[in-house]
């Protein structure tokens, strides 16, 4: 799955992101890892709408450039 098949202006759950519930995976990492990510800096915070948690895609997407380009 590539950014072109997301709206930049989508929301994206959990499991979208590091994969689960049928969702191949665009960051593959645990979720303590993906947590610890968040902690870091190194990933958007999550943006709470109730008790639920999304991600821009643009910000997920942003995030994961910079990401593979550190190595």
């Amino acid at each position: 799955m590539n950014q072109s098949q997301f709206d930049p202006r989508a929301l994206l759950r959990k499991s979208q992101i590091i994969g689960g519930a049928g969702h191949p995976a665009l960051l593959p990492v645990k979720n303590t890892t993906f947590y610890a990510l968040i902690q870091a800096g190194k990933f958007p915070a999550p943006k709470k709408i109730g008790r639920s948690s999304f991600w821009p895609a643009s910000e997920v997407f942003a995030a994961l450039e910079k990401l593979a380009s550190e190595g």
